[in-house]
């Protein structure tokens, strides 16, 4: 919590409103068993004073309105789903959503919930688009917000170059001009002369501004705008030049988007700065290489490190594999993280998909490995052998935060000895594996084994920690194996195959199924769910 009010004072001293992510389906982390999720929210929003919430799945606002009110006044609620005419007007109303499920007609189309309540902030996003401009088109012809998520769950869609120019100036545009946007004289698709242009305007009695779309780059190359009053200042807001009014016009240049803004008077100091910035960005190129959606492969995985001589005692009873080529069979759920490439793969979603018996679409891998000879333990390290570890070395990580949280103290209870030791990160596993002269296995590894050995490979007792991290230039990742028979989960199927009310979700998984698993932090990343084993 302290650290979460920390990073939303420095958002706010930047002028940044904050939201938080409210998940219904997640119930099996982080409830308190004693408070509402409309209370417990209210109570974190008190604590951290962040600004508005994202309720995921949601279409209305439920019962969190009345509760937050109780702790920040002005509370800005928005849902994931487009919301009903019912749902944003009165004093629950919801102040903004998202425009996910939209699907305007060409890229155009009036926002009702705009037209309807101009101060309704409707953000618009088609997350798996590489080219934004349709998207950009259909929020700027309704003065619309934007929703930049290049991080989608842990899949990286970058925007390009050209996108976030436009969207540079976009913002710039609506800082400035809020309050003419938010009114409610908004009048939409004036007529334009042109079948492929597309106008929307707002004013008050001092300024009018115009919004302009093109169906696409180059429809047209200027537009012929009428503005009416000859006496008044024109600017075309997009390239930040002064216009000239000739026969009740002015001409304005086009790629896709435009904009024109008349003044009665002269414009204000603001606005002479705004006029200056959309000029410099104007004059900036494109970059011919963008560092910004460089392509980084997650097909390769980082090598494990070398098997040193150790310090810690000979692990006896190892289940000895023999050197070869292995062709394998991995799967695991595919949800919106995707996964890593197939061999042959040139992308990284380059690889084959099934459904399995509840219709859960899998990531269905094939791999042919070599592999020298190497001998593996038969289960995870237990609490004793790693008790054993700590003692011998003095080790102690650098973030302690829920490290060997299990054991309530600095010594291992003698009733978890002989049970897996979780509450590990990968550097705890791997600083285990060098004093005892053992290295973690990679995931190949892992797979081949317990196909090896069958029942003597125990395994499902907790998830397991494997070399097999991966880089996409954002996220670090890795494939853990095994399952956790002991965890099964109420909700939140998304995670693993099965239904919540049929053959629950998690719970002890088939040997050849792998779960792609975010690396952020050690104190996050450790879990008690989590183990690993070692090779030689």
């Amino acid at each position: 919590i302290a650290a979460l009010k920390a990073i939303v004072r420095e958002f706010h001293a930047n002028g940044v409103k904050v939201y938080f992510p409210y998940t219904s389906w997640e119930i099996d982390t982080r409830r308190t068993g004693t408070l509402t999720d409309e209370q417990d929210l209210a109570r974190l929003i008190a604590e951290t004073d962040v600004d508005g919430a994202f309720l995921d799945v949601y279409f209305d606002a439920g019962e969190f309105q009345p509760e937050l009110d109780k702790v920040k006044r002005g509370f800005s609620l928005g849902t994931e789903h487009h919301p009903s005419l019912q749902n944003i007007q009165g004093y629950n109303a919801l102040t903004s959503s998202y425009g996910q499920t939209l699907q305007p007609y060409q890229n155009n189309g009036v926002s009702r919930v705009k037209w309807l309540i101009p101060e309704h902030m409707q953000w618009t996003i088609n997350r798996n688009a590489r080219d934004r401009q349709n998207n950009m088109a259909y929020s700027w012809i309704n003065a619309q917000g934007l929703i930049v998520w290049e991080n989608v769950f842990g899949y990286v869609n970058p925007w390009n170059a050209r996108d976030r120019q436009d969207l540079r100036k976009i913002n710039a545009i609506y800082q400035q001009f809020s309050g003419l946007y938010n009114s409610d004289s908004w009048k939409p698709y004036l007529p334009s002369g042109h079948p492929k242009v597309h106008i929307s305007s707002w004013e008050n009695k001092d300024s009018k501004i115009w919004n302009i779309i093109t169906d696409s780059a180059g429809a047209v190359r200027t537009v012929a705008l009428p503005v009416g009053d000859k006496s008044w200042h024109y600017y075309d807001l997009w390239s930040g030049q002064k216009l000239a009014v000739t026969g009740q016009k002015v001409t304005v240049p086009m790629a896709r988007f435009g904009c024109v803004v008349g003044f009665k008077n002269q414009p204000s100091a603001a606005v002479a700065g705004l006029l200056r910035r959309q000029q410099q960005e104007t004059a900036t190129a494109l970059p011919a290489t963008d560092p910004h959606v460089a392509f980084v492969s997650t097909k390769p995985f980082k090598a494990p490190p070398a098997i040193g001589p150790g310090h810690g005692p000979a692990p006896g009873n190892l289940l000895a594999v023999k050197a070869g080529e292995y062709n394998l069979v991995t799967k695991g759920v595919k949800r919106e993280s995707e996964s890593f490439p197939d061999a042959d793969g040139k992308n990284n979603n380059d690889y084959r998909t099934e459904k399995n018996s509840f219709g859960k679409e899998l990531i269905v891998h094939h791999t042919k490995v070599a592999v020298p000879a190497f001998g593996i333990m038969p289960r995870a390290v237990t609490n004793g052998e790693y008790a054993a570890f700590v003692q011998a070395s003095g080790y102690a990580p650098a973030d302690t935060v829920d490290y060997l949280r299990h054991w309530q103290g600095r010594t291992c209870p003698d009733s978890l000895k002989n049970q897996p030791v979780v509450y590990i990160s990968l550097d705890d596993a791997r600083a285990y594996a060098a004093w005892a002269g053992l290295r973690l296995p990679t995931e190949w590894e892992w797979q081949i084994a317990g196909e090896a050995h069958g029942r003597a490979f125990i395994y499902n007792e907790v998830w397991e920690w494997t070399e097999s991290e991966r880089f996409d230039g954002h996220n670090h990742f890795v494939s853990l194996r095994s399952g956790c028979a002991g965890w099964q989960l109420q909700t939140s199927r998304w995670y693993f195959p099965g239904q919540a009310t049929n053959n629950p979700p998690g719970g002890p998984q088939p040997l050849d199924f792998h779960c792609k698993y975010f690396i952020m932090k050690a104190g996050y990343d450790r879990a008690g769910t989590l183990g690993f084993r070692c090779l030689k």
